[in-house]
């Protein structure tokens, strides 16, 4: 099943002005205007708890929450790739275990905050190795063939 195309802002836009300003019930705002129901939803709600109905600016761009809870930024996590390259280049490959304590180091030499169970294991968490692989596409790090 395909996905529905991304809301568009004057829609929303329009249809959230009706409900605050002229009343107009939700499910007749959705049906006019031809937005989502829960979209129109969340930010009517948005707009009542920043008291924002009078000036109705709503952002309707989406953002990947991946990207927040990132340890590194985009050069820092360049610079890792880097490395790893050039280690793999003097032929000294590495393995998962020794890519995740390379990246613990690099975010306490760097001074990061990491999460805690970082902390207790000396190393980088599985979630942050296989999110750093889908993010630099460069690296494949596999076992070496005899």
């Amino acid at each position: 099943m395909p996905r529905k195309s991304k809301p568009n802002a004057d829609n929303i836009t329009a249809a959230a002005e009706a409900v605050l300003k002229d009343g107009v019930p939700v499910r007749t705002a959705v049906r006019q205007f031809g937005v989502s129901k829960t979209t129109l939803q969340r930010h009517i709600a948005f707009c009542r708890k920043t008291n924002n109905s009078e000036n109705m600016e709503l952002n309707c761009a989406y953002y990947n929450r991946c990207v927040v809870w990132t340890v590194f930024s985009k050069d820092e996590d360049s610079v890792l790739v880097q490395y790893f390259i050039v280690a793999c280049n003097m032929h000294f490959g590495l393995s998962k275990k020794k890519v995740k304590k390379l990246g613990f180091e690099y975010a306490k030499a760097n001074e990061k905050k990491c999460p805690k169970s970082w902390d207790a294991h000396g190393e980088a968490g599985d979630q942050w190795y296989f999110d750093f692989l889908k993010r630099s596409k460069v690296l494949s790090l596999r076992k070496p063939q005899v």
